[in-house]
């Protein structure tokens, strides 16, 4: 997911409440790439001996990921409500399967 997509996000253009698998999709590809981009500019910082405090790409991607936070939550919810809505085998059925 590019930059573009990102933006989108924050700006609260791109639907949060849809649900799509598309969005879902979407917004997992954007939230990769921001996690990418913040590992590698910390890890730049680090091997420079620079501070984060005064890299504003960090600070803003901090703050990307930080908004980015209830959407991801959102999603592990809904996957764990989906996951609870399987119905599982009785534990005896497994047992006697296996004979």
């Amino acid at each position: 997911m590019n930059a573009a997509a990102v933006q989108r996000y924050q700006n609260g253009e791109m639907s949060s409440d849809s649900g799509s698998a598309e969005d879902r999709e979407q917004f997992l590809s954007a939230l990769r790439s921001s996690i990418e981009i913040f590992v590698n500019r910390m890890r730049s910082n680090s091997q420079r001996g620079r501070s984060i405090a005064n890299d504003s790409s960090v600070q803003t991607l901090f703050m990307t990921l930080t908004a980015m936070h209830p959407q991801l939550l959102q999603y592990v919810h809904q996957q764990e409500d989906q996951r609870g809505d399987v119905p599982t085998l009785p534990v005896i059925y497994l047992i006697s399967s296996h004979r």
